[in-house]
C-alpha cells in the first residue's frame, strides 16, 4: 500500500476576527475559543519559526473541506498547501 499524500494547513491566529466562518462549514477542525472569540484548529501545532502560527498535516479526504474553510475566512488567514508545499489557497 503506497502512502497517502500528505497536505498541510496553516493558520495565522493572530488575524482571526472571530466570524466563525470556518467553525459553520467545518466544525469537526475549527471550533471557537471562549476565551477569546477567536477559532482554533483542531490537533495542530504550534509553527516553531512563526508565533501565532499553527499548522495540521491531513490526507486528501479533509482536502475539500480545509479549502472551503480557507475560501470562506473574510480576512484570509487560512493557507491550504499541498504535498510539494505549494500554496493551493
Amino acid at each position: 500500500m503506497a502512502d497517502k499524500k500528505m497536505y498541510k494547513v496553516v493558520y495565522e491566529r493572530a488575524g482571526c476576527i472571530g466570524a466563525a466562518a470556518c467553525a459553520a462549514v467545518y466544525p469537526k477542525r475549527w471550533v471557537m475559543a471562549d476565551s477569546d472569540g477567536k477559532a482554533d484548529l483542531v490537533d495542530s501545532t504550534p509553527q516553531e519559526d512563526q508565533d501565532g502560527f499553527f499548522e495540521f498535516s491531513f490526507t486528501e479526504d479533509e482536502l475539500e473541506d480545509f479549502i472551503t474553510s480557507a475560501q470562506v475566512c473574510p480576512v484570509t488567514v487560512i493557507h491550504v498547501f499541498d504535498p510539494d508545499g505549494t500554496k493551493l489557497v
